[in-house]
């Protein structure tokens, strides 16, 4: 079995929902509101 290993997790979003995101630990990178979480 392989398991596999992820650093960042991007997610395509909308600027309205940067509370949900910035809440849940997420970032943006760009200024076109795409949210990235680096993964432990």
């Amino acid at each position: 079995m392989q398991i596999l290993k992820f650093e960042k997790c991007y997610v395509d979003s909308f600027g309205w929902r940067r509370d949900f995101y910035t809440a849940a630990g997420f970032a943006t990178e760009t200024s076109v509101s795409f949210w990235y979480k680096i993964l432990k």
